[in-house]
């Protein structure tokens, strides 16, 4: 084979093969934020949404967020979708999962941030655990493909941080 010819393809394959990458048609990472009133953003618009967005956009992915919820946009949010509610506990996501999951594309990551409001409520703290791993049990049956992150709570103060 023509060496000059494999030479002149070369420029051309990475091209198109950078171009794949980074093409803004190339298929979306569709991503569910899931939880409390940290995923919807209470106090910020978008939340941790935003800059997820940016930072994944600026790398030059396409994001599809997913979820029944559109409340607290924020300027720069161009998809508002999410599955954030204000002051639920793990019993309450629980209760209405396969109902979102019924309504939404098919999920490539589920970002789960929930437990807190079951401390802050004092909602059986004794078997927080064990409604949180029945609920990730449960998505991951239902979403076996996801790819499913689980945030640590966050900080509360006492006596909700000895607790957690």
């Amino acid at each position: 084979m023509n060496v000059r010819f494999l030479l002149s393809l070369t420029p051309v394959a990475i091209f198109s093969a950078v171009a794949c990458v980074f093409a803004s048609d190339a298929p979306p990472i569709r991503i569910l934020p899931l939880g409390d009133s940290i995923t919807y953003g209470a106090s910020v618009p978008g939340g941790y949404r935003l800059p997820l967005h940016q930072l994944l956009t600026n790398a030059g992915f396409n994001v599809d967020f997913l979820g029944t919820q559109t409340g607290n946009p924020a300027a720069g949010l161009p998809d508002p979708d999410h599955e954030g509610h204000s002051g639920w506990r793990i019993d309450q996501i629980d209760s209405i999962i396969l109902a979102v999951f019924s309504q939404i594309a098919d999920s490539d990551v589920i970002l789960l941030l929930i437990g807190t409001n079951d401390y802050g409520q004092n909602n059986d703290t004794a078997h927080a655990t064990n409604r949180l791993e029945a609920l990730i049990a449960r998505m991951a049956t239902n979403r076996p493909f996801a790819k499913i992150i689980v945030a640590n709570l966050t900080h509360r103060g006492e006596p909700y941080n000895t607790q957690i």
